[in-house]
C-alpha cells in the first residue's frame, strides 16, 4: 500500500473514481429537476383564481316576474317579452 503525501492527495480525486462520480452527479441532480418541476406547476396555477361557478337557475314564476319588470320599464319590445316568455314556459 502506497501512503499518500499531502501535495498529491486530492480528496475528490481520491474518494471519486468511476461509477461513484455518476451516482453523486444523479443524486445532485434530482432536487434540481423536482425543483423545476414545482415551480412550473407554480407558475401555470398562479392568479388562475376558482373556477367560475354557474349561475343557480331561477324558478320560472320568478323569470317571468322580472320579464315583466323589465317590458313595463320599457326596455324590452312586445315581441323580445313574448319571444323570452314562450322560452321560458318551455323550460318548465
Amino acid at each position: 500500500m502506497k501512503i499518500l503525501a499531502s501535495a498529491d492527495w486530492n480528496p475528490l480525486a481520491f474518494a471519486l473514481g468511476g461509477p461513484e462520480i455518476v451516482i453523486l452527479l444523479f443524486l445532485l441532480a434530482i432536487p434540481a429537476v423536482l425543483a423545476v418541476i414545482i415551480l412550473v406547476i407554480v407558475r401555470a396555477t398562479r392568479g388562475s383564481g376558482p373556477p367560475p361557478v354557474a349561475p343557480i337557475p331561477q324558478a320560472s314564476g320568478e323569470r317571468l316576474r322580472e320579464l315583466d319588470a323589465l317590458r313595463e320599464q320599457k326596455l324590452i319590445t312586445e315581441d323580445e317579452y313574448q319571444e323570452r316568455r314562450k322560452a321560458i314556459l318551455g323550460d318548465i
